[in-house]
């Protein structure tokens, strides 16, 4: 089925496949038409810097993005830190991005330090945070952060920032939000650096350990096209319906039209 105008035309062919089954004009659909439209927003912070002097976190950016419907957020932080090292002193810091202002997800205690025996000097440091956020429909803020972890580090300063937020509908894999969860155990965030180094470390993935990840991704992949091939049906389901009643309301109108009125009597003035 082709619909043709002076200067535009769509396409609906069905015996062909993929893009070409169906062929729009350009910029025929908006984002209010169609929710899995990608989005950004950011934010940045130049010259000016910003000062991290506490040991409790200090926000160095933040945006708000209001997505149309469910979906991800990918939180991308980058800065230039210069930290003004004395020898003798343990310069500590955690940089990260969060959807908390006071509270840094489990992963996102990017730990920076100068070492004590290091000779004193201005160190430049460069770090780059990023999450991945589930989020739902509306207005969310997320927080570029950071915080000294030992209360007599140098105040640090977070020069030549930038902070971006990108909104995606639809995930093709298996997504772990980084999303603050209190089971993490934040709450010790001041001896976390000296926890990360004594722990035990695992050792790299192994040949099997990615061959479950990739069944994995595939599997969640395959129940995301599932999930929406049944909202398809249900709505087309729907549709029908709909235009089932549409057709049987105009029959209905046809038939009363078609069918003879009966006489109406002349009463003539003064009977």
């Amino acid at each position: 089925m082709t619909i043709s105008g002076s200067a535009r035309s769509a396409v609906f062919d069905m015996a062909d496949s993929g893009n070409d089954s169906v062929v729009l004009p350009t910029s025929a659909i908006s984002a209010a038409e169609c929710f899995d439209e990608p989005g950004v927003a950011s934010n940045i912070e130049g010259s000016a810097g910003v000062t991290i002097d506490s040991t409790t976190l200090t926000t160095i950016l933040s945006r708000t993005i209001t997505v149309p419907d469910a979906g991800y957020v990918l939180v991308l932080g980058a800065s230039q830190v210069q930290i003004p090292h004395v020898t003798g002193t343990n310069d500590l810091y955690n940089f990260g991005v969060s959807d908390s202002s006071t509270v840094l997800p489990g992963n996102q205690d990017l730990f920076t330090t100068v070492v004590a025996a290091l000779p004193s000097a201005t160190y430049q440091k460069v770090v780059s945070p990023h999450g991945l956020f589930a989020v739902s429909a509306g207005s969310h803020t997320f927080y570029l952060v950071g915080e000294k972890t030992n209360s007599s580090s140098a105040n640090a300063e977070a020069f030549d920032v930038q902070f971006t937020l990108a909104y995606f509908s639809t995930a093709y894999g298996t997504v772990v939000s980084t999303n603050f969860n209190a089971a993490d155990g934040d709450g010790d965030r001041a001896v976390r650096s000296d926890r990360e180094t004594a722990q035990v470390m695992r050792s790299g993935m192994s040949t099997e350990e990615i061959a479950a990840e990739q069944a994995q991704s595939v599997a969640d992949n395959q129940a995301r096209l599932e999930r929406e091939l049944a909202e398809l049906r249900a709505r087309f389901d729907a549709l029908q319906i709909e235009l089932e009643e549409i057709i049987r309301a105009q029959q209905a109108a046809a038939y009363e039209a078609r069918s003879p009125k009966p006489a109406v009597p002349v009463i003539e003035e003064g009977q």
